[in-house]
């Protein structure tokens, strides 16, 4: 398979050839084909055996110390880059940029959690707030946090992004009825709310592009 990926990528490979490519090069001189299957048959997929932590994935046979070490730095080094990615931007303008930026901002999170970024009226980015952390359904109780925060930074709006970790990108009745109250609140003091951005397992979800049918 090092040959194949060399000639030209392995972008259409199945994940167990890719999960089995990178075994056989930190765990040198063994056949990991088993043991690649053992890996994903354990935690359902390739993103399953990315989410484990070192001690979870030494209970499979045939994963030390050091290899469950190098797939761990995968995954951080993957955080790096987005973490990094993020550092780089001063402004969203546009849907697709905050997409982009809030999808980096979950790499690999496991914690559901919600965020707040309050903007200026050009799109610069002001601040970034942790508004709620385990359970984003909690964040209703949080709203003079979210109004205060806003208000300190001199908001001319804001984007709120939570994650599902573990499942749809899809909102439920709770984010809807959030992100409806809040608006509510918001413009009160004449803050504009953007959108509300959920990442999860599937297609990020945008309430902007869903219900109101258009980006910014």
């Amino acid at each position: 398979m090092r040959e194949v990926y060399l000639a030209g990528g392995m972008q259409n490979a199945p994940d167990h050839n890719l999960l089995e490519l990178f075994l056989s090069i930190i765990i040198p001189q063994k056949d990991v084909k088993e043991l690649t299957y053992a890996l994903i048959n354990r935690f359902g997929s390739l993103e399953g055996v990315l989410n484990a932590d070192a001690n979870q994935l030494m209970t499979v046979n045939g994963i030390g110390q050091s290899a469950a070490v190098g797939i761990k730095m995968v995954v951080e080094l993957n955080k790096r880059v987005a973490n990094n990615r993020n550092k780089n931007v001063d402004n969203l303008n546009c849907s697709s940029e905050a997409i982009a930026y809030c999808s980096n901002l979950f790499k690999y999170e496991k914690v559901e959690k919600l965020y707040m970024i309050t903007l200026n009226n050009d799109g610069s980015i002001i601040n970034i707030h942790l508004i709620g952390e385990g359970n984003a359904n909690t964040a209703p109780s949080n709203t003079r946090e979210i109004l205060e925060a806003a208000i300190i930074d001199k908001a001319s709006g804001v984007l709120f992004t939570h994650n599902h970790p573990n499942g749809s990108s899809k909102a439920s009745d709770a984010d809807l009825n959030f992100s409806v109250s809040i608006d509510k609140v918001l413009k009160n003091v004449d803050i504009n709310f953007i959108d509300h951005i959920i990442i999860g397992n599937d297609e990020p979800f945008s309430l902007r592009m869903c219900f109101m049918q258009d980006e910014w």
